[in-house]
């Protein structure tokens, strides 16, 4: 679960982003930090895995990765965006190519 001091409130989020990745099960949007540490949030929709275990699965997989990959780098607002796709692939692909996108971000 991401705490409250990292979580993104995506409600309100109007900004362009400055960066946005794309791969075949993620969308990955970068915006200037809106905080002195970084802040995330993680969608994963139905349309990914009907069962609410699996979808929150991914999203402590994402905060994980998230955590991690921006633990070292300067702060920023992330959002994480599940495509229907990672829901039809294994969960170590899905996570493979989300730290890989993710960290290829972080190090720019």
């Amino acid at each position: 679960m991401i705490s409250k001091a990292e979580r993104l409130p995506v409600r309100n989020e109007r900004r362009r982003p400055s960066y946005v990745s794309r791969t075949t099960c993620f969308i990955v949007k970068v915006f200037p930090p809106g905080a002195a540490r970084s802040r995330f949030a993680v969608i994963v929709g139905k349309g990914v895995f009907k069962a609410a275990t699996k979808r929150n699965r991914l999203r402590r997989v994402a905060a994980k990765i998230l955590r991690g990959a921006y633990a070292a780098s300067p702060p920023a607002d992330v959002l994480v965006v599940a495509l229907p796709a990672a829901g039809r692939t294994d969960e170590g692909g899905a996570t493979a190519e989300l730290d890989r996108a993710v960290h290829a971000i972080a190090h720019r």
